[in-house]
């Protein structure tokens, strides 16, 4: 009995201690998000350049011809959307899948759901990169993107309710459903989806090898397999973004080298 006794007063002790611990550790982790918090309430500041390790380019840098992810990294750098997904600031915000505006200002779905009107922004030009020459944005540049990725995009699948795709005016983009699609707008969201100037559907620019788009950055160079450089987009239409000057890209396949220039 008395060996008993001894064994219960050792295993509270033990306990005890255990739970001290725990306790301590958990003080100490909760002093951690103050902390971090506290280091992040500054404003962000504009300039610098932020550079990246890859292990490879993707074959081809047209968005509707292929669903390479690595090639859709570079194309979120340089294109929009007619509508998307909000970027997530924190770990609650990954689950918001509401629809915010991009290059559609605004939007109207008919009592039938059959027909969507897309209002465009008027304050966007493309990049000042020939043969686009940094004109302004218009509903030709939406049908043409469109029109193309029901023809041969791999994302066709997303528009395969569309009947119709017109431009009323150079801001307006009407897309005719053959019937009810409760998925549309977030098709359009998808980041599959972004949007081409003609000059690039018709062939004017090489769109597997450059891009050139309404987003926060330039495509300065794309050398394959060695970098690819991003400047920032000096016209950009959402005020005060990018804050990056620049964006590099590295190729670097093998992983002891990377680790050496990111030493260096």
């Amino acid at each position: 009995m008395l060996l008993g006794i001894v064994t219960m007063l050792l295993t509270i002790l033990v306990l005890q201690a255990c739970s001290s611990d725990k306790q301590a550790d958990s003080e100490q982790f909760a002093q951690k998000p103050d902390s971090n918090e506290q280091s992040s309430t500054g404003e962000p500041k504009s300039g610098g350049t932020l550079t990246i390790m890859d292990i490879a380019h993707p074959e081809n840098l047209d968005p509707i011809t292929t669903a390479s992810l690595r090639a859709h990294n570079i194309a979120g750098m340089v294109y929009n959307r007619l509508v998307t997904f909000p970027t997530p600031t924190n770990l609650e915000q990954f689950s918001d899948y509401s629809i915010k505006p991009d290059l559609a200002r605004e939007w109207e779905i008919s009592e039938d759901g059959l027909q969507y009107t897309f209002h465009l922004r008027d304050d966007v030009n493309w990049h000042d990169i020939p043969p686009v020459n940094g004109r302004p944005f218009v509903s030709d540049d939406v049908v043409a993107t469109m029109k193309k990725i029901q023809e041969v995009g791999h994302q066709a699948f997303t528009l395969k309710s569309v009947e119709k795709i017109e431009a009323p005016d150079e801001h307006t983009v009407v897309f005719t459903l053959s019937k009810p699609d409760a998925a549309f707008l977030s098709y359009l969201a998808n980041h599959f989806m972004w949007i081409l100037p003609k000059e690039a559907i018709e062939g004017k620019v090489d769109i597997e090898n450059t891009a050139i788009g309404t987003g926060p950055f330039m495509l300065e160079k794309f050398e394959r397999n060695v970098e690819t450089i991003f400047t920032k987009n000096p016209n950009y239409f959402v005020e005060g973004l990018p804050y990056l000057d620049k964006v590099v890209s590295k190729i670097i396949p093998d992983t002891s080298t990377q680790i050496a220039a990111y030493r260096t």
